[in-house]
């Protein structure tokens, strides 16, 4: 800027300005190293043009890679969807096998309720009819005992003992539950 007639065809590299060659050779930029401007501007563009590649290369090698980020999102997003759709029909099929079990186990509970019931029933019958056949049999064996004499003794021994042997051949524990059983029903 020294010299306006002078076109500046020289770089500076010490000072990083364009000079022109007077500057250089007997101005303020002498003995600085310089290059000549066409080739400064080559280098530059140069250097830019490899600049926008490597730019264009990587951006072409992230939009692959947001594609592919995209791609794997919306896989596993259908992954996602699909275990999840087994998950609730796993669930729900585990739901209606407990639910059937459920019910089959309450069918079951009641049936053994009923057939206990009835075998508690059956056999309480049967300890009421005893009972009644033993009640019958003493009032027989008290009125033998009012209307007997001695001889008849005998007779009463031996009606006794036949009445015990039933009711000894009785399960007096069984017996016992069956009536608490019938009692708590």
């Amino acid at each position: 800027s020294h010299h306006p007639e002078e076109k500046l065809t020289l770089f500076d590299l010490v000072d990083q300005e364009p000079v022109c060659p007077y500057c250089l050779i007997f101005g303020p930029h002498k003995n600085h190293p310089c290059v000549r401007l066409e080739e400064l501007e080559e280098k530059v563009r140069d250097d830019i043009e490899e600049e926008i590649t490597q730019v264009r290369e990587r951006s072409g090698k992230i939009d692959e890679l947001r594609k592919s980020a995209v791609q794997y999102m919306e896989r596993l997003e259908t992954v996602t969807a699909d275990l999840s759709d087994k998950i609730d029909a796993k669930f729900a099929e585990l739901e209606a096998e407990l639910q059937q079990r459920k019910t089959t186990l309450r069918h079951h509970l009641l049936t053994l309720k009923n057939r206990k019931s009835m075998e508690m029933v059956q056999k309480l019958s049967q300890v009421l009819a005893l009972e009644r056949r033993h009640a019958e049999g003493w009032r027989n064996a008290q009125a033998l005992l009012d209307r007997s004499t001695i001889f008849d003794m005998f007779d009463l021994k031996a009606f006794i003992e036949e009445n015990m042997r039933d009711l000894l051949e009785m399960d007096l524990p069984t017996i016992r539950r069956t009536s608490e059983a019938s009692i708590s029903l």
